[in-house]
C-alpha cells in the first residue's frame, strides 16, 4: 500500500491499463472526510466518471477492479490515503505527475491523443465552405 498525504484541494493522480483517476480531499471534518473522485476509462472513451465519497477512518472505496483507496488518518486539513494497486499503477501526488507530464510529454501519434485513450481524429472530408470563400478588394467609386 503506498500512503500519500494530501491538504484540502490537493490531489491524487492514478492512472492504470485500464484508465486515469484524480482523487481530491474537499473537505476534512470531525468524523468524516469527502473526497472527489473523478474518473475517465478507456473502455468509454469521452467520459469523465465523477463521484463524491464521504469517508471515516480505514474506509475503503474501490477505484477499479485492481485500485482501491482507503483513507487512513485525518486530522484538521490533511487526510493520508491509502492506494491499493497492482505494480502495472502508477499513483502520484498531482503536482508530481504535472511535472512528470511536463518533462516527459506523451508521443503524438498523430490520432490527437488524450487522457485514457480518448483521442480525437483529424478532420476529414473537404473544408467548409467559409473557408474558400475569396473577398474582393472594395472598388473605388
Amino acid at each position: 500500500m503506498l500512503v500519500i498525504s494530501r491538504k484540502l484541494y490537493e490531489s491524487v493522480f492514478i492512472t492504470n491499463e485500464n484508465g486515469d483517476c484524480l482523487i481530491t480531499v474537499l473537505n476534512v471534518g470531525s468524523k468524516m472526510v469527502g473526497l472527489l473522485v473523478s474518473q475517465s476509462l478507456v473502455r468509454t472513451p469521452g467520459r469523465l466518471i465523477t463521484r463524491r465519497f464521504d469517508l471515516g477512518r480505514d474506509e475503503t472505496f474501490r477505484i477499479d477492479g485492481a485500485v482501491s483507496a482507503t483513507l487512513i488518518d485525518f486530522a484538521e486539513n490533511a487526510a493520508r490515503l491509502g492506494i491499493t494497486a497492482p505494480p502495472s499503477t502508477a499513483a502520484h501526488r498531482f503536482e508530481v505527475w504535472e511535472r512528470i507530464i511536463h518533462e516527459n510529454p506523451p508521443p503524438d501519434d498523430g490520432a490527437g491523443g488524450g487522457s485514457a485513450g480518448a483521442s480525437v481524429p483529424p478532420p476529414r472530408g473537404p473544408r467548409p465552405p467559409s473557408f474558400e470563400v475569396k473577398r474582393e478588394p472594395p472598388q473605388s467609386a
